[in-house]
């Protein structure tokens, strides 16, 4: 192979070289980091590989068909183009796939692991092959180039010495004959001689420009390559300090602990072919509000819907309906109080969060820099201050250009409640932008549904009863099997399903531990009455008490921090009814207010049902903050109305659509102008009588009467056995039996007050 064919063959290795580099630098961020595929780096990479691999392919035909010998150098140089050729190859399939494959965010946890593993490993055997390559240009193939350029000089030079040598004798005999002839051809012959050393001039000095030249440029691109890698080691250094510098040691343990649902639960949060009883978070996905509250008791499963939804594939699909042309970023952080301080605090929720947007979104880091040279400060998550960090996470989602759907879990257990504040500010703004859809999920304490309440909500308890009965049935159906136990028959089983269901009152952790008890029994080969023993004692015996909802239940006495003291007399006072709940708000109010019941008993006096509602709402609301919901609120409707499947701000927004359709008025109860419009007496008006002529009125009223007729009761019956027969709860509850008496006719005086305010058919003693 000639000396510029060698030159423009190396030229064309270290671009492909080049571009292949990149190639990998691309596919490791999405395989090996979990980085979002930017399509237009995407295209301009494939592109580069493209050009570079055809400019080689063609470069490597042309020296294999010339009519030159092939040296052992020039093999060389050949084989290595030959083997870069095939690394382009495998790079091109990589890029193909990746242009080709669905957008990421969807895979199952375990195929993702096994998918970056395998990847992983290819790609770090393609990056040694590009090392090997690069260090067989950079050392002696290049002086090999040059030695074979000598040697083609020396040899041109020693073919032009032969030439002259051959053709002077022919010339001297010439030269001796006198004959014309003889004359001419020796003229000739010295043109010839002269022309040949003149040519030979011109081609050692072409030869020479043009393979100065070459190596000039190889030696411009081999330098460009070297600082564009030193670059781009740089940049990547920066960017894993700046990932390091957010990353906190527990910060993706929640996640991790959180258990995986069953794979046919949840599945209802998708499906719009029923009638919701909660706002359809598919439509959700797909448009409409911003924000979304999934809200549930302790234990109703919050955390592991959360990481379903995270998780899901049709979640990624629903947001591709909202915003067609760009992927939405899918963020999802996970709070824990009983985890370490960055768990539950405010600044861990933005380094998180930060990270995760930074990890997914790689081009956003050198945009950051450029704005910020502040950042390339930070080495540790104590080198940031609150302020900084929200500073940053405002700036990176503006660059990102790009819609994100971020996904909060556990929003009550934050360890101050000023970070809550903070975090729910955080939300609103976000929210305001247009392109960040948030969907979180908290307890309903009183504060953060003040705050939640008026966004798109479902309240998960009334809603899991039939994936309560498929864990349980595939559970101990399976441990059955398993067993071979005879002792307890499909049929006793289905039995079984139905009582923990029944038992389990939308709490699933109480499901956990009752499923855990009843497979011990069945590998034991308890029978059914054995059984359903075991799910009594877990909800009497305080020695079968599961400790996992003990420390729930003394984690949420706990949060109140240093209000317990100031609340415990009063929550106390609450609790002092315990033996008398189910009660209604209405008959608590009243057995609470001595001045109510003499109204009622003494003078037969029927109270407005605004003021009433009223009342009953703030009684509700301090019973959830002072019980640290240990009491929840269950609202009271007929059996055979829809809403009887609602929660208590389903059914008012429900009814105040209703009032305000039809008579363009609003019926909440809540509404000063409202209630002031509203003076019309309904005293001694039984509700729903019919002789209130303005249907909206009739509304309004019976949301009051839903309002009074709302039942007080314990979260589960495990909260109670946890306050009346624990050490720690019996702290809390003090000694109720010193006041069964009192109480006794406080809840009788509050049964007559209600038939005589009209509240009939389940207002009275439960």
């Amino acid at each position: 192979m000639d000396p510029i064919s060698a030159v423009g063959l190396v030229a064309a290795i270290v671009q492909l070289v080049d571009a292949a580099a990149k190639a990998v630098s691309v596919c490791h961020e999405i395989y090996a980091l979990g980085a979002s595929i930017d399509d237009s780096r995407m295209k301009y990479t494939t592109g580069q590989l493209l050009e570079s691999y055809s400019a080689l392919d063609v470069s490597l035909n042309h020296n294999r068909s010339n009519s030159y010998s092939i040296s052992g150098n020039s093999a060389n140089l050949i084989n290595l183009a030959s083997r870069c050729i095939e690394t382009a190859k495998t790079l091109q399939m990589e890029l193909s796939t990746l242009e080709k494959s669905p957008r990421g965010g969807g895979r199952e946890a375990f195929s993702k692991f096994l998918l970056k593993k395998r990847k992983a490993k290819e790609l770090d055997k393609l990056k040694g092959c590009l090392d090997e390559y690069q260090k067989a240009l950079d050392s002696k193939l290049i002086i090999e180039i040059m030695q074979d350029f000598g040697s083609f000089k020396t040899q041109q030079k020693a073919q032009t010495i032969d030439l002259e040598q051959c053709l002077r004798p022919l010339s001297a005999d010439i030269a001796n004959c006198h004959i014309p002839i003889a004359t001419l051809l020796k003229s000739e012959i010295d043109k010839n001689i002269t022309a040949s050393q003149v040519q030979h001039d011109i081609t050692r000095k072409h030869a020479e420009t043009q393979i100065t030249a070459a190596m000039q440029n190889l030696e411009v691109s081999q330098a460009r390559q070297r600082k564009e890698q030193k670059e781009e080691e740089t940049s990547r250094r920066q960017y894993n300090q700046l990932l390091e510098s957010l990353r906190f040691a527990d910060m993706t343990s929640r996640m991790n602990e959180v258990s995986e649902s069953h794979p046919d639960t949840f599945q209802w949060m998708f499906r719009e072919d029923i009638d919701h009883p909660w706002d359809n978070f598919a439509a959700w996905l797909r448009g409409g509000d911003d924000v979304y509250w999934i809200n549930g008791k302790p234990g109703s499963g919050k955390s592991t819907l959360m990481k379903f939804l995270a998780d899901n594939p049709q979640t990624r699909d629903m947001l591709a309906q909202w915003s067609p042309d760009k992927d939405a970023l899918i963020v999802a952080t996970y709070f824990w109080l009983s985890g370490s301080k960055m768990q539950r605090s405010l600044k861990g929720f933005l380094c998180s969060v930060i990270h995760q947007i930074f990890f997914q979104a790689r081009h956003l880091f050198d945009k950051s820099i450029h704005a910020d040279q502040n950042l390339l400060t930070k080495h540790n998550v104590d080198d940031w201050s609150n302020n900084e960090l929200r500073h940053l996470m405002v700036r990176a989602m503006d660059l990102l250009e790009g819609p994100i759907c971020m996904f909060i879990d556990g929003l009550d257990e934050f360890d101050q409640d000023d970070d809550v504040e903070k975090v729910l500010s955080i939300i609103e703004d976000l929210s305001a932008a247009g392109t960040t859809k948030i969907c979180v999920s908290s307890r309903p304490e009183h504060y953060l549904a003040q705050q939640l309440s008026k966004y798109c909500q479902l309240r998960l308890q009334d809603l899991t009863a039939e994936d309560m009965r498929v864990c349980i049935r595939d559970t101990l159906e399976f441990t059955r099997t398993k067993c071979r136990s005879s002792a307890v028959s499909g049929e006793r089983v289905e039995e079984i399903v139905e009582v923990v269901a029944q038992k389990a009152d939308g709490v699933f952790l109480w499901v956990y531990y009752a499923i855990s008890s009843l497979r011990k029994g069945m590998r034991y080969d308890d029978d059914f009455e054995d059984l359903l023993k075991r799910i009594e004692d877990l909800l009497k015996r305080i020695e079968d008490f599961p400790s996992g909802m003990h420390q729930l239940y003394l984690q949420m006495w706990n949060r109140l921090n240093g209000d317990q003291l100031r609340y415990r007399d009063e929550a106390n006072m609450y609790f002092s009814y315990e033996r008398f709940y189910p009660l209604s708000l209405f008959n608590l109010l009243v057995a609470l207010d001595p001045d109510m019941q003499n109204e009622y008993l003494e003078k037969y006096r029927v109270q407005d049902w605004n003021n009433l509602a009223r009342r009953c709402e703030l009684l509700r609301n301090r019973i959830s903050t002072r019980c640290a919901g240990l009491l929840e609120a269950v609202p009271e409707v007929d059996s055979d109305q829809r809403s009887s499947e609602l929660s208590p701000s389903y059914a008012l927004k429900e009814s105040n659509e209703t009032a305000k359709g039809d008579n363009e008025q609003t019926s909440s109860f809540n509404d000063p102008a409202t209630q002031e419009s509203s003076k019309t007496s309904t005293d001694g008006v039984s509700p729903g009588s019919g002789t209130n002529a303005d249907f909206g009125e009739k509304v309004y009223n019976d949301n009051c009467v839903s309002m009074c007729r709302t039942r007080i009761k314990f979260l589960h019956r495990t909260a109670r056995d946890f306050l009346l027969n624990s050490e720690e709860g019996r702290t809390i509850i003090g000694r109720p039996e010193d006041f069964v008496n009192e109480r006794l006719r406080a809840v009788v005086r509050a049964g007559i007050a209600a038939l005589v305010q009209g509240l009939t058919g389940g207002c009275g003693l439960c």
